[in-house]
């Protein structure tokens, strides 16, 4: 079933139909004609069908919810991508060693996470396939005692 707006003579009509078949052709039957358009709008009365239709609809009462500002993440999760390359860089125990190699250091910043961002957002200069040894831009020497 939907909503049309069906003009006769100098004014529009909003219908409920429904379409069903016909041996093998698609039929459409008017269930209902809910008045003129002009009507409907000036009484209010679309927004309060809309509104007494939503009670039965879990999407609609959704949006309005998310409208009011009553909707709030219950938390966040990693998937797709980022959850891959995070649990890659830590199995590869790559902030203990840019720990070490960086450790006296008086960064003001969390290098190892400025490290990780940079990768998740140029992800496709990394290459899993020979780590640390190659890239789409050459080869890359190992890094090898401080930095």
């Amino acid at each position: 079933m939907f909503i049309r707006k069906k003009r006769a003579g100098r004014y529009d009509y909003l219908q409920v139909v429904e379409n069903h078949r016909e041996g093998r052709h698609t039929r459409q039957r008017v269930v209902a004609t809910l008045g003129r358009l002009d009507r409907l709008q000036a009484d209010g009365d679309i927004d309060t069908l809309m509104r007494s239709l939503g009670r039965f609809c879990a999407q609609v009462k959704l949006q309005e919810a998310h409208s009011r500002g009553d909707l709030r993440a219950l938390g966040a999760w990693s998937i797709g991508p980022e959850l891959i390359f995070g649990r890659l860089w830590d199995r590869l125990k790559l902030p203990a060693i840019i720990g070490g190699l960086l450790e006296g250091r008086k960064f003001e910043f969390d290098v190892e996470r400025a490290i990780f961002v940079h990768g998740r957002l140029s992800r496709s200069s990394w290459n899993f396939t020979n780590f640390g040894t190659s890239s789409r831009h050459g080869a890359a020497p190992p890094v090898r005692g401080r930095l």
